[in-house]
């Protein structure tokens, strides 16, 4: 599956609105995650607003003594792609707060994050999205991670039901970056059931939203290439090199 990218929108694939619109969450900022984290995805390899700068890493000078310091520098942490301080920070929160779902739900992102991340990573991503999910079933938030936990790991159908659930749940309240990735990474569900139609919607959806987002379009250029119309996957094919370089 050459064509698949764990990708989301940064802040400079974002336009006017929309990204003003991202920076409030989808920013990095408060519940920072794979979906608000640039360039890499829930997945890996992020880039823009979100790297860190060179020297002592962003938010380890920050004391913590409590499970809301901790979260606080994780979050911190996981922003500036410090993910292995940020996996520590976290795992301190859940050994503090074992029946907090925020924690196992952060902890998920940083693992979704890591560049080129193993098989066990993305396992373990899972197993925290699915704790989460079971200590607070009705929050939306959690069930798109766990959607997309679920895609990393080629659990299709479910991760359809999740991240559908999540975008049933928007009420105008959510930062862009997370409504654009929910459609993506259902594009790729949906690819990987070769469901190619409704692929190729949520893509269509997601550059709607995003129209800079280089890796919707390579997967919607897959998706009609999979339907024999090669015109349109050549068309998304250039777009995707023009709008990542």
């Amino acid at each position: 599956m050459g064509w698949f990218q764990r990708k989301r929108p940064d802040d400079s694939e974002v336009d006017g609105e929309e990204k003003q619109a991202s920076s409030v969450e989808g920013g990095c900022g408060d519940h920072c995650g794979p979906s608000d984290c640039g360039g890499g995805s829930h997945c890996g390899g992020h880039g823009g607003e979100c790297n860190s700068q060179e020297g002592e890493p962003e938010g380890t000078e920050l004391e913590a003594e409590t499970a809301d310091e901790y979260f606080t520098r994780g979050v911190i942490h996981l922003k500036s792609g410090q993910l292995d301080h940020a996996l520590a920070d976290f795992n301190e929160v859940i050994r503090q707060e074992p029946d907090d779902p925020e924690g196992y739900s952060h902890r998920a992102m940083v693992y979704l994050q890591m560049e080129g991340a193993s098989a066990e990573a993305l396992a373990n991503a899972l197993a925290d999205a699915e704790e989460a999910v079971r200590l607070d079933p009705d929050e939306a938030e959690f069930r798109e991670v766990r959607g997309v936990a679920y895609v990393s790991n080629q659990i299709y159908a479910e991760a359809i039901n999740d991240l559908s659930y999540f975008i049933s749940e928007e009420d105008g309240s959510r930062a862009m970056g997370r409504i654009v990735e929910a459609f993506y990474f259902r594009g790729l569900a949906w690819s990987g059931l070769e469901e190619w139609k409704k692929a190729i919607a949520d893509f269509t959806r997601a550059i709607g939203r995003t129209p800079n987002f280089s890796a919707a379009y390579a997967a919607r250029g897959y998706a009609y290439e999979r339907l024999g119309k090669t015109k349109k996957a050549n068309a998304d094919r250039e777009q995707a090199l023009r709008r990542s370089s």
